[in-house]
């Protein structure tokens, strides 16, 4: 299966916040050295970890991550599903900082995205993905990234709340997800065929990551939409179009590397 080939973490963070794409499809050359990955070995949720100014960070919450999906202890679920996204309340702690453990099998790891989203794989396969605090604005457009996820020493993932809304009870919203498309279905728009995608809770939540690991859903729902420019389409749709109600992908439309996909706003013309 082709995968968008990412060119510069720092388009890629223009694509977030300024529109403007990070990815294109091309050879391993093109391939930067991918974004660090930490294993995470097995902790107890008591378990204290240290930050580089030696405070110490004692997890909120742990996830837990097995064959079936994920669980939370230490945190609240307030709505949503495990595979399609839920939103989870993960508690401050007494030094105010939001920190979650991992734990899964061997080979456990978390890959933080330049958005601030997390994917956390297992030997290197995408099982499950982490947004803190992201707002989806309505309308076209995604609303801004108001939390990140950083990974500190020890492994915590640590949510770093400079601009990140704390809720009433004193907790943070925390989007965890497995599965980024709800449907698929094909139809036809502009007088061609078209490819209607209705992304799940965590595919409008989860930014690069989604952009990143995401396209194995749709391709796992319909083989057929496999097609030379529709994974672009796709990535441009998460990364800047996420609340549109469905992603509408066209396989008639040129394909074009992910820079240019955005600056046309996901809807490139032949010339």
């Amino acid at each position: 299966m082709r995968r968008v080939m990412w060119v510069a973490a720092c388009v890629m963070v223009a694509a977030v916040v300024a529109g403007c794409g990070g990815s294109a499809p091309g050879g391993e050359a093109n391939r930067p050295a991918p974004s660090a990955s930490e294993p995470l070995s097995s902790r107890a949720p008591g378990d204290a970890t240290t930050r580089d100014d030696d405070v110490a960070l004692s997890p909120s919450a742990t996830v837990t991550v097995d064959g079936q999906g994920w669980s939370v202890t230490g945190g609240r679920v307030v709505s949503g599903d495990p595979h399609s996204g839920a939103v989870v309340r993960v508690p401050l702690s007494k030094n105010g900082t939001v920190a979650v453990a991992l734990e899964g099998p061997d080979g456990l790891a978390a890959q933080v995205e330049v958005d601030g989203t997390v994917a956390v794989t297992v030997e290197g396969e995408f099982v499950v993905g982490l947004s803190a605090a992201r707002e989806v604005a309505s309308g076209d457009g995604a609303g801004d990234v108001v939390g990140r996820w950083a990974v500190r020493e020890g492994g915590a993932l640590v949510v770093e709340l400079a601009d990140a809304p704390v809720t009433h009870d004193g907790s943070v919203a925390v989007t965890v997800g497995i599965d980024s498309v709800g449907s698929v279905t094909w139809g036809v728009a502009e007088g061609g065929s078209s490819l209607a995608v209705t992304p799940s809770t965590w595919g409008r939540a989860g930014g690069v990551t989604v952009a990143r690991f995401g396209w194995a859903d749709v391709v796992e729902r319909d083989a057929d939409a496999d097609i030379p420019g529709m994974e672009e389409q796709f990535a441009c749709h998460a990364l800047g179009a996420s609340a549109k109600d469905t992603w509408n992908l066209e396989p008639w439309r040129p394909a074009v590397p992910l820079p240019q996909m955005m600056a046309a706003l996901c809807n490139p013309e032949s010339q």
